[in-house]
């Protein structure tokens, strides 16, 4: 509370000093009734203006208080909210690093793959369908995981690339296992070419994949 308002306080209180006295010293009937009417009145503008005065000195330094609170809070849980997703940001990093292994295995195993083969008995014909089976069920899994991998949405751009790349991959081992079944030389180019198709788009996403990969665990 600055000077001016102590001041202007004291004043009042003085005169409502001075009225309580006049109340006192009053004669008659109607002047004693007036008189007292009157202190009452001021005494009680004295109380009022002196309660909202304190009141508002007391009020702003809380009020201030409140926001700094606030505001720390606020402070704290945003920070706490980025260092959440930097560590699920980096758990994805490592869990997809290693499917990124794996998809590399499977695409490897696909080009290896003797798609030309032309199997002189029925029990290498079954051998090499097996093969083919086997490695077309692997594409599969593998972009299962993908589907089920947990990513923050901060890298679901990111991880959407990858998952094309083992949808890719899945359809290239379809159209392999396919092509292993078929006797038509026509059909089998046909599922050869698709074949190959997917594997190189599955490549070229893959290899976008790392890339930015790379990017976002630079530190």
């Amino acid at each position: 509370m600055n000077g001016p308002e102590i001041i202007s306080i004291a004043i009042l209180w003085c005169i409502s000093l001075l009225a309580l006295i006049q109340a006192f010293n009053a004669r008659g009937a109607i002047r004693i009734s007036l008189t007292w009417i009157i202190t009452v009145i001021i005494v009680l503008i004295s109380v009022a203006v002196t309660y909202i005065q304190f009141s508002d000195k007391e009020t702003i330094p809380l009020s201030s208080s409140s926001f700094a609170n606030a505001s720390d809070s606020t402070n704290n849980a945003s920070t706490a909210s980025v260092k959440q997703n930097e560590v699920r940001v980096n758990t994805y990093i490592s869990s997809s690093k290693k499917l990124v292994a794996e998809v590399s295995e499977a695409i490897r195993s696909l080009e290896e793959f003797d798609a030309n083969k032309v199997p002189s008995t029925e029990a290498e014909r079954e051998v090499w369908e097996r093969q083919a089976l086997s490695l077309s069920q692997q594409a599969a899994k593998i972009n299962q995981r993908t589907l089920g991998l947990f990513h923050p949405r901060s890298v679901s751009e990111l991880h959407g690339v990858l998952l094309q790349s083992t949808e890719n991959l899945r359809l290239a081992g379809y159209a392999l296992h396919t092509l292993s079944t078929l006797e038509d030389p026509e059909l089998k180019e046909v599922q050869k070419e698709q074949y190959l198709n997917q594997i190189a788009q599955a490549k070229q996403k893959l290899n976008l994949f790392q890339i930015q990969l790379k990017e976002l665990d630079q530190p």
